[in-house]
């Protein structure tokens, strides 16, 4: 079973997924049920990739308390329930989480179905962003593994790895690496979020991202890539920044500065975010 969705980053590593499986014998024979919401991409994306997908209710979780709160744990507990019916027919040995609100009711759902000692399937939650979101920083503890696309900076805990990001077999065809960047503005989009208008509007502020990483060394810098973070209001403004980069806190904090504020375009559903990689070379 995966559970996720609402941007392509959370759907598509999941589609990937259910592909691998589907290619190996090993696991034959298999069956996958994919768990989404009715109202975003996935009610799409996934019945076109030949994958059955089940629909809870879910809602974003309130960054601060308003009034949509009341609305907010409505839909998740019904989705909790709608979760217990859809695993009680399923019956999964494995349940991955592959981001998004929706994951939080269908994960709370096994967990709970494994505390009344009623099943044994294994949780796994992929981390597909550099940095975790609010859903996936709550899920985290409820996982038996957590799996993440790139190495965070820390140390790995004994439940977490390494994988990189799932890409289907159609993804993975010789490509020009100049027209790659065009087409994709180098970098990736979350919610909301064009990757080109993320590339141009960064590309704005890099006279003061080059100052921040150059201040760092005392003029002379070295070679040095990272990414960074950004979230983004509804109105596409970039409200907060989180900078993983091999340079001191100091210098980190300057760059988050620097992009407080900036504005992308094509932001439709509210609030966003997005990881810029970033590479620093020797002049």
């Amino acid at each position: 079973m995966l559970a996720g969705g609402g941007t392509g980053g959370h759907i598509y590593p999941g589609l990937a997924i259910a592909e691998a499986f589907r290619d190996d014998a090993a696991f034959a024979p298999l069956d996958v049920l994919f768990v989404g919401t009715r109202d975003r991409l996935e009610a799409q994306i996934v019945p076109k990739a030949g994958v059955p997908i089940a629909f809870v209710h879910a809602a974003p979780l309130a960054r601060k308390p308003s009034f949509s709160l009341a609305r907010t744990i409505v839909a998740n507990a019904a989705g909790f329930v709608e979760s217990l019916a859809i695993l009680h027919r399923a019956k999964p040995d494995v349940l991955i989480a592959t981001g998004g609100y929706v994951a939080l009711p269908v994960v709370a759902a096994l967990r709970f179905v494994r505390l009344l000692g009623r099943t044994k399937a294994k949780i796994a939650l992929l981390e597909p962003n550099a940095v975790a979101g609010i859903t996936n920083r709550l899920l985290a503890p409820l996982v038996d593994e957590v799996w993440y696309a790139a190495t965070p900076a820390r140390a790995l805990g004994t439940r977490e790895r390494v994988v990189g990001t799932p890409v289907r077999s159609s993804m993975r065809r010789a490509m020009d690496p100049a027209a790659a960047r065009v087409a994709l503005g180098s970098v990736s989009g979350e919610r909301g979020v064009t990757p080109r208008s993320v590339s141009e509007r960064v590309a704005s502020v890099l006279p003061r991202i080059l100052e921040c990483y150059r201040a760092a060394f005392a003029g002379n810098p070295g070679a040095g890539s990272g990414a960074l973070h950004l979230e983004t209001d509804g109105d596409g403004v970039v409200t907060a920044a989180t900078a993983h980069l091999p340079i001191a806190p100091s210098a980190a904090r300057c760059i988050e500065r620097s992009v407080i504020g900036i504005q992308f375009s094509g932001v439709d559903t509210g609030e966003a975010s997005a990881d810029v990689s970033l590479s620093f070379h020797d002049e």
